[in-house]
Formats: structure tokens, C-alpha cells, sequence
């Protein structure tokens, strides 16, 4: 099964990406921080990444360099 990781500090976007990729048969993990999503990448190992470039803290364009 496909991977995917969401990183939104917006809730009800993480909870609507969620149920629209769950509904298709994807395996999801979310975060609401970059800096967690770095933590999920390294240790998940998604297949695809799906990250608001605004978030707190470190933003979204940080954490992919």
C-alpha cells in the first residue's frame, strides 16, 4: 500500500485529505509541523509527501531542503 504524509497546521484540511485518500486505499500519516514531518519522513518512509508551505515554525519550503 501507498504511503502518503500530509503536514497541514489547518485541521479540517488534514482531516479532509485524510478521508478523501483513506476512501481510496492509501495509507496516511499527517502532521501539523514540518518540523514533525521531517521526524515522519525519516522514520515512515512516505511514498508521497502533501505539505503546506505555511506552517509554524519551520515552513513547509524549509523542511524539503
Amino acid at each position: 500500500m501507498n504511503k502518503i504524509l500530509i503536514v497541514d497546521d489547518e485541521r479540517s484540511i488534514l482531516a479532509a485529505f485524510e478521508s478523501l485518500l483513506i476512501g481510496r486505499g492509501y495509507e496516511v500519516i499527517t502532521a501539523d509541523r514540518a518540523e514533525d514531518a521531517a521526524n515522519l519522513v525519516a522514520t515512515e518512509q512516505p511514498g508521497v509527501v502533501i505539505m503546506d508551505i505555511h506552517t509554524p515554525g519551520m515552513s513547509g519550503l524549509d523542511a524539503l531542503g
